[in-house]
């Protein structure tokens, strides 16, 4: 889903909403025949969702480190054992 509109008249509001990074008041939405909102960042992702910021730059990236690590800060936790990273399982996953 994209949506379009000048800058600043609530489209990047409304896809935060959507997606659980901020408070939604009045939006709902099916996802994947789901009822409702995710309500924050991990279900959104469980859910298979993911949000792309305007600024990538500025917002969405984590520019000192790797692609493949951007690539798996979604997943960390999910490729994560006692909270240490694995490396290997990363790698697997961005193939």
């Amino acid at each position: 889903l994209g949506i379009g509109g000048l800058v600043g008249q609530g489209q990047e509001d409304l896809l935060l909403g959507l997606y659980g990074a901020i408070p939604a008041r009045t939006v709902s939405a099916t996802v994947n025949g789901v009822s409702g909102l995710p309500g924050n960042v991990p279900k959104a992702n469980a859910l298979g969702l993911a949000y792309v910021p305007a600024d990538r730059k500025r917002e969405g990236l984590h520019l000192i480190h790797p692609i493949i690590t951007n690539m798996m800060l979604p997943s960390l936790a999910r490729l994560s054992s006692l909270k240490l990273r694995s490396r290997k399982a990363e790698r697997q996953k961005g193939r």
